[in-house]
Parts: structure tokens; sequence; C-alpha cells
């Protein structure tokens, strides 16, 4: 069974080819929280609804000891867990939040340079709350996908149900049903937290869109076509829309400082 963010790497690698397995496996790092700080069981009823699975292809999982199964009783959760809980800011991020604020008046797009660990999540949490307050849609990039497992928990636990996830390992049929949910309902997702495909979803009120560690590679597609860079993308999207772009990162690229 896996133990780290080592061995799930390297458990994507082994099931590039198998594209079922991969999307079960990367159903069960979103439901685990495996990478955050607390991560959580999941039981096997739940696992095989919420992804659509077979028993058989889990097994197959557990088989290539992947995931493990281990018996032991469910806990219900305790009442009151749903309730989101307040984006309380500490007075540089109120400051950082008030610059940004400032810098949307003469730019539709701002630079957030702040050193890791210094809360930008909770920054964006609270952009997105004013978005959605506003009616708006928010696209919330991040550069790998294992990096969006350690911070939908925090979003799901602040917006709920509001928030969708979108990656290219999903299964097919979960990408199409998000696809047509969002094209036939749009508040039905107010937020979608992705990797750079999340790009091409078809997004009806995009007001917001956060591209975090915009510096990193990854979000440069060299193949398959189409190939383009995602953070630039992000940000004509944005125009399309005249949505306001936030890019963070701890060591900015060159040509995000230059812009």
């Amino acid at each position: 069974a896996m133990r780290g963010e080592k061995d799930l790497h390297a458990a994507f690698d082994a099931l590039a080819r198998a594209e079922k397995q991969l999307g079960l496996l990367m159903r069960f790092v979103e439901l685990s929280r495996c990478l955050g700080d607390d991560p959580l069981p999941v039981a096997k009823r739940e696992l095989l609804k919420r992804s659509g699975a077979s028993p058989a292809l889990l097994r197959e999982l557990v088989r290539k000891e992947v995931l493990q199964v281990v018996e032991r009783p469910l806990v219900p959760d305790a009442p009151g867990d749903e309730r989101p809980a307040p984006i309380a800011l500490t007075p540089p991020q109120e400051e950082a939040l008030n610059a940004v604020r400032n810098d949307w008046k003469e730019h539709a797009t701002v630079l957030l340079h702040g050193v890791t660990a210094s809360g930008k999540t909770e920054l964006y949490m609270r952009l997105m709350l004013e978005a959605l307050e506003r009616g708006e849609q928010v696209l919330y990039l991040l550069p790998e996908i294992a990096l969006t497992t350690q911070v939908i928990a925090r979003l799901k636990r602040q917006f709920g149900d509001r928030v969708a996830v979108y990656h290219s390992r999903l299964a097919p049929r979960e990408r199409t049903t998000l696809w047509l949910r969002m094209l036939n309902d749009p508040g039905s997702t107010p937020i979608v937290v992705g990797a750079r495909s999340a790009l091409f979803l078809p997004f009806r009120n995009l007001g917001l869109v956060i591209v975090d560690e915009e510096h990193d590679p990854s979000y440069k597609q060299h193949d398959p076509a189409p190939r383009y860079q995602a953070r630039d993308m992000a940000i004509v999207l944005a125009g399309l829309h005249d949505a306001r772009t936030l890019l963070g990162s701890a060591t900015p690229s060159l040509e995000s400082l230059f812009n």
C-alpha cells in the first residue's frame, strides 16, 4: 500500500495505461486527502459509489498493493462538521489582500509574491467568497494533480458542494458529467479546482481566475497537441470573460515579474 507522495507518483506511473484503475486511484486520493495533514479512511462502499468503479477493479488495485483493505468500524460524522469555518486573515494577509484589490483597479492581472507557507490559500479563499457573493464563477488552477488533493479538503470545508475538481486523470464519464453540468446549469458549479485541462471547461460567468505556483513548468503542455502555456491561456480566458486574474508564487517567473 502507498505510504507517501513518492509511492503515489510511482502508482500513477504504473497505472498510466490502465485508465479505469487510474481513475479509481484518483478518486481515492481525493476522498482520503492522503497528501494532506489529516488523511481520512475511505469506506469501500463510498469509494465504489463515488468512483463508479466495480468491485473487481478495486480488487485489482489491492492485488497490485496500490490500495489496502482494512476492517474497522465506521464512525459517523459529528454534527456541524459541514459548517464552513470563517476565513480569518492575519494583518499581513489583510494587507496583501488590500494590495491585490487596489492593483486590480489598474490591471486585470495581478501577481501575488508570497513566500512558502505565508497563507496564500486563505487569501485565495477570501477572494473566492467575494466572487461567489457577486454571483461569479471561479477557476483555481494548480500545477499538478497531486496538489489539488492537498487543498481540496480545505476548500470543501469552506464551500461544500460548490467545489468541483477537474483534471485529465478523472474517468471520462466524470469529466463529461462535469462538462455537461457546467454547460446546462452554470450556477451548480461556482468553483472549479483543477490542473491545466480545466481551462477548457464551458464557463458562463467567470469572474475570478487564480493560477497558483504560476512559475511551475508543468503548466506548459508540450505533448500531445494542443501545445500551450496554461498560465498564459488562463490570462486570455479571463480577458474573454472580463474577469480578474491572480497569479501566485513564492518564486515568480521572470516574465510575470516583468509584465
